[in-house]
């Protein structure tokens, strides 16, 4: 039990890394995103967690891609 703990938090530390890095980035550097999609603060953060885990988990997308 002890394992499956720490392997959740490395993964939800590597998850929450990525989609800081990448909440860096504005609207123009994603195919799929425009200005509405990034309106505030919450929809950019859950936009980049999105991508972020789709691509983690390798089920794949296609509605959001980088340039």
């Amino acid at each position: 039990m002890d394992k499956l703990k720490k392997v959740i938090s490395v993964t939800m530390s590597i998850v929450i890394f990525f989609t800081i890095i990448f909440s860096l980035f504005d609207y123009t550097h994603w195919t799929g995103l425009n200005k509405k999609d990034d309106s505030n603060f919450q929809d950019r953060i859950f936009n980049r967690l999105y991508f972020t885990m789709t691509t983690f988990s390798s089920t794949g997308y296609g509605d959001i891609t980088p340039k």
